[in-house]
């Protein structure tokens, strides 16, 4: 979520560079070993879009062995609480985005960091989520669907945030 939220460029660069190498592979006429290298690594490039959040998340898991950190927090009008020694408190318009899948909602406090709580543990999700998108003054942003990284949906994008500036 956080990756495809903050990096997408990063994505959709190393996606062309992807298959700019493919298609140099099956272009090249002059050697077949050079063709296949730019082929094979083109492919790698192309398919290994998440390899870098994936290793990433990997060496946290190793590092904690596997103990997942359990978190309390306490919802308030204006923010919620971190119910640990410290008690940090944090503002609803302190987020910079709201993301929510299938299970989690993601409370982002910088484009790397953010809170990920289980919907299980809220019991009623609908109005938990109207309170805190309310008070963020922001939208909800579910995982995003092949169709938002084609070029006429990328170009929209464009056109309106330069209308808005």
């Amino acid at each position: 979520m956080q990756y495809d939220t903050f990096c997408i460029k990063q994505k959709i660069a190393q996606l062309a560079c992807g298959l700019i190498l493919i298609y140099i592979g099956f272009i090249m006429k002059s050697s077949l070993v050079v063709a296949s290298l730019c082929i094979l690594f083109g492919c790698l490039l192309a398919t290994g879009l998440n390899l870098q959040p994936r290793h990433r998340a990997n060496k946290v898991i190793a590092a904690m062995k596997g103990n997942f950190p359990k978190t309390d927090y306490l919802f308030t009008a204006n923010g919620f609480t971190i119910l640990a020694d410290d008690k940090e408190t944090i503002p609803y318009d302190r987020l910079v985005h709201l993301g929510e899948d299938e299970r989690y909602l993601y409370l982002y406090i910088s484009s790397s960091s953010a809170y990920m709580i289980d919907k299980k543990t809220i019991g009623d999700i609908k109005n938990a989520m109207d309170a805190i998108s309310k008070g963020a003054d922001k939208n909800w942003a579910g995982p995003r669907k092949l169709s938002y990284y084609s070029l006429p949906a990328i170009i929209g994008r464009r056109m309106k945030k330069k209308s808005h500036s």
